[in-house]
């Protein structure tokens, strides 16, 4: 004996079958870029390995560095130099987000470089005498001599600011809530990173939705799994093996510095 489905029921069915569908097509589609590096994350402390989470986006710096080796503009859209030379007003982009939705404002970029010249190594040979931020926009840094690469220790990823939900209570490091086009999502110590795309970054939006970072200490390796397709990006290999690569793979391999 055939049932016969009610009209609501078989609406109802139809429903959750386009859900569903479009639920697999949504899984589908996510765009993931697979990288894999040397190294893998030590720590979550930007102030101690901050060139990996700069280089995966997601935290910024107060000036950057353009593949031609020339300072430009990040977080700050703009600074000068007093005429003794010992004076450094930056002045801090309109509109910025930490991850967590809280401001970009001057306060918070003086209480990390701060920490970092408390417990960091960077600004050691700094000649840093005082940090100050008179308004939301504005951080002026004094040192007690001419310091020209001041600007460059200022592009490095340990200068990065971070949001205050950034750290516990005692000031360690427990998420890095930066600014940039990538928020953190989770990490394996010495193993992997992964960092979904920023849908409110102040700038161009990441093209992909997630990248997963992962330490392949051995070079070969790494050039193996982008052969076998494992991998999207595998830094630092020689141009030796890329060449080789390429003569042997129906796939092309591009070398960047």
């Amino acid at each position: 004996m055939l049932l016969k489905i009610r009209p609501a029921l078989r609406i109802l069915m139809l429903s959750l079958s386009i859900l569903i569908a479009l639920a697999g097509y949504a899984i589908a589609s996510e765009t993931v870029l697979n990288v894999a590096g040397p190294w893998g994350p030590k720590t979550l402390d930007i102030q101690k390995a901050g060139y990996v989470f700069k280089r995966l986006g997601v935290t910024e710096c107060l000036i950057e560095v353009n593949q031609d080796l020339e300072l430009k503009p990040g977080l700050a859209e703009s600074w000068s130099l007093s005429d003794d030379r010992k004076t450094w007003t930056l002045n801090l982009r309109e509109g910025v987000l930490f991850h967590d939705g809280t401001p970009l404002v001057a306060g918070t970029v003086k209480a990390v470089l701060e920490r970092l010249q408390e417990k960091g190594s960077l600004f050691k040979a700094v000649p840093l005498e005082s940090i100050a931020a008179p308004d939301d926009r504005t951080l002026v840094l004094k040192t007690s001599e001419p310091f020209a690469p001041l600007a460059a220790y200022l592009s490095m990823g340990e200068t990065a600011p971070v949001a205050e939900s950034s750290f516990d209570a005692s000031g360690e490091v427990v998420r890095p809530v930066g600014t940039g086009p990538f928020v953190f999502e989770d990490w394996k110590v010495k193993d992997s990173v992964t960092v979904t795309r920023n849908d409110a970054y102040w700038g161009e939006k990441a093209k992909v939705d997630k990248v997963f970072y992962r330490g392949v200490p051995n070079a070969v390796t790494r050039l193996a799994m982008l052969r076998a397709g494992e991998l999207d990006i595998a830094r630092f290999c020689r141009p030796r093996r890329f060449a080789l690569s390429n003569s042997r793979a129906s796939s092309r391999f591009t070398a960047r510095p």
